[in-house]
């Protein structure tokens, strides 16, 4: 499994239409968001990783096409590098 459970992930900013778990409407709304997932399981049914997020409770099932890895170094603009090392604005 390429996630697991406290992974820190980005929901894919279009719907994942080929999600074995069916993409439904009321996932659009979690599009280009960042999330945590909260489990991490292998389904025999789907034969794919499946995965709850806790930005929906749990609600809905997600596979890994429904994400995308967050860095956990972003890059910063130098402008914003040196006012975060001098403080100041």
């Amino acid at each position: 499994m390429k996630f697991s459970a406290g992974d820190t992930v980005t929901i894919v900013p279009q719907p994942n239409e080929a999600c074995p778990f069916h993409w439904v409407s009321g996932m659009d709304s979690y599009c280009g968001t960042t999330v945590r997932i909260m489990s991490a399981w292998y389904s025999d049914r789907y034969k794919c990783a499946a995965y709850k997020i806790e930005a929906d409770g749990g609600r809905y099932s997600w596979d890994e096409g429904c994400f995308q890895e967050v860095s956990p170094l972003q890059e910063v603009p130098a402008d914003e590098f040196l006012s975060i090392l001098t403080g100041r604005s």
